[in-house]
């Protein structure tokens, strides 16, 4: 992860986020845990020369779904790490209206969290909008999230073996920790 940092002078997030995009293409997103209720918010993103329109999305369906825990990779990963008082208020909200066809029960989606913890990364299939998959990866300061990484592509520009998109997501992500960890004192680091 050192040498990786070597390729940016600053650890820039939004550069990380731009160049992964770059890399992978589709929408790539960094979702944080919002100030109040158990609700995630965008606060930085890359999506190249594409507007959600270009694939079929609309503002409603990234602003309903999208900010839902309870559906999408992001929202997983971000319930993996939360207490477990905001889970189960996530959990008590009824699945949005405008998630996908893989969007999970409560009983599925609880039995992925320690996988979600044990991998560092979650996938998602078709959860928070129809035709759309996602890998997502958490940035963690110690072992506090501070975000969630996501990318997120429409099938038709997925193939079947996404290891390199779950290898670029997470060292994205990684990437983003150490510059947390740069940026401030790292709690698991101070004596």
């Amino acid at each position: 992860m050192q040498a990786m940092a070597g390729m940016y002078d600053h650890l820039d997030q939004h550069e990380i986020l731009v160049d992964l995009q770059a890399d992978c293409g589709g929408l790539v997103l960094f979702y944080s845990l919002a100030s109040v209720g158990a609700r995630r918010v965008c606060t930085d993103y890359a999506i190249g020369n594409y507007c959600p329109d270009d694939f079929g999305m609309t503002a409603y369906d990234i602003f309903t779904a999208g900010c839902s825990l309870r559906t999408g990779a992001s929202g997983r990963t971000l319930l993996a790490y939360v207490p477990e008082s905001l889970r189960e208020i996530a959990l008590a909200e009824p699945i949005p209206e405008t998630a996908g066809p893989g969007a999970l029960s409560n009983d599925d989606l609880l039995a992925t969290l320690e996988e979600i913890r044990t991998l560092g990364y979650a996938i998602g299939r078709q959860e928070c909008l129809p035709g759309w998959d996602s890998v997502a990866a958490p940035a963690l300061w110690g072992d506090t999230t501070l975000g969630v990484v996501l990318l997120l592509k429409p099938l038709s520009d997925i193939p079947n073996d996404i290891t390199d998109y779950i290898d670029q997501v997470l060292g994205a992500a990684q990437l983003i920790s150490l510059a947390a960890t740069q940026g401030g004192r790292n709690p698991q680091l101070v004596a």
